[in-house]
């Protein structure tokens, strides 16, 4: 079995993106709630107050998670 090395890199980078990515909104939530964050600090977990964190900006409208195959009812077509 042959690897593609691009296309394998292709999709880290893709994992890497997501993994930022829901940090950001995990971070923007914990702002919106006052909930800490829990971080690995000197070799132990801790919970940090979310206002010691740097905040990402709102991400805008058009980058919202969304699913990349929407159900066929969702958009009012029924199946069959």
């Amino acid at each position: 079995m042959t690897i593609d090395i691009k296309q394998r890199r292709l999709e880290l980078e893709g994992a890497d993106a997501a993994m930022i990515c829901a940090g950001e909104a995990a971070k923007r939530i914990a702002a919106q709630t006052g909930t800490p964050i829990a971080v690995w600090q000197n070799s132990r977990v801790v919970l940090v107050p979310v206002a010691a964190l740097p905040i990402p900006a709102p991400a805008p409208e058009s980058a919202s998670i969304a699913p990349a195959h929407p159900r066929p009812d969702a958009a009012g077509i029924s199946p069959g």
